[in-house]
């Protein structure tokens, strides 16, 4: 599950002005991948700032790679700030610069290596 951070907002304004459409798809291959999409969109009528995505591995699947996907305009920058080793579980944590406008989107994305 991929979860929005704001940290200066209240719990309320988390459940209200964001939306997140989580995508997975099998690849095939010799080793089974999983390459995971969200994107998320201001839906409310406040800008917000100091944006977060924090997603854990799910289960049976282990960390292969984070990567900043499409970025609104609004936003500066995206960085992977944070990630479990490869091969090991844990979350993965995106940091976004700037503020995102009521009714902008971006993505970020997240392969993993299924067990």
């Amino acid at each position: 599950m991929f979860l929005f951070s704001f940290p200066r907002s209240a719990p309320a304004l988390l459940r209200s002005l964001a939306t997140l459409l989580l995508i997975c798809c099998l690849l095939g291959g010799m080793e089974a991948r999983a390459a995971c999409t969200a994107t998320g969109a201001n839906t409310g009528d406040t800008t917000l700032g100091e944006l977060k995505v924090v997603a854990p591995t799910t289960p049976f699947t282990v960390f292969g790679a984070g990567a900043c996907g499409t970025l609104a305009a609004c936003l500066d920058t995206c960085t992977v700030s944070s990630t479990p080793a490869v091969g090991a579980a844990g979350n993965v944590e995106w940091t976004f610069r700037g503020t995102l406008l009521p009714g902008a989107a971006g993505t970020v994305t997240m392969d993993v290596l299924v067990q």
